[in-house]
């Protein structure tokens, strides 16, 4: 077993996906988390985009203000990415991105939508936050969402689609 093997880079986007969701969960913004913890908003920036790891000291106090525990964030990425050993080439999670723009596009709007569609379907275990990866704006000012739509199975997958494309441009 490598220390990066084949799982390495999923599982690592995993924890960052997972810690923004944490983060947008608590109602915080960037700046607002940096100013709890007593860092630039640089490094929560970074954090996010896996431009900069914690070691397990600092992971301790990032979780803090979220509310979190490490036991429960290492469970999320398990649960997310399970070790490359742990999965079947047939079943693994595949990232099938979704990206939709438009000029009165909203994160609230985007999970919203999310949100209603993943409580229409029995049994999901994945929250809304978790599904969007990226958040942009294009040369034109126009802000993008990018969601993983490859985290739903199925019909479910077809239903968010379809409920985000009504939102605006899609691709």
């Amino acid at each position: 077993m490598a220390l990066r093997g084949d799982g390495y880079v999923r599982r690592s986007e995993a924890l960052c996906r997972i810690l923004k969701t944490y983060r947008l969960e608590a109602g915080l913004t960037q700046q607002q988390l940096a100013e709890r913890l007593g860092v630039l908003q640089t490094l929560v920036s970074k954090v996010e985009s896996r431009e900069r790891r914690l070691d397990v000291v600092e992971l301790l106090e990032y979780l803090k203000p979220l509310g979190r525990t490490v036991a429960e964030l290492l469970d999320e990425v398990e649960r997310l990415a399970p070790a490359a050993a742990d999965l079947d080439d047939s079943d693994g999670p595949t990232a099938q991105h979704l990206v939709v723009s438009g000029a009165d596009l909203t994160l609230s709007r985007v999970l919203a939508v999310l949100d209603e569609a993943l409580g229409a379907a029995d049994g999901q275990q994945v929250r809304s936050a978790e599904l969007v990866v990226a958040l942009q704006r294009d040369e034109a000012g126009i802000d993008e969402v990018v969601v993983d739509l490859g985290m739903v199975g199925g019909s479910l997958r077809a239903d968010l689609a379809t409920a985000l494309r009504e939102l605006g441009e899609a691709r």
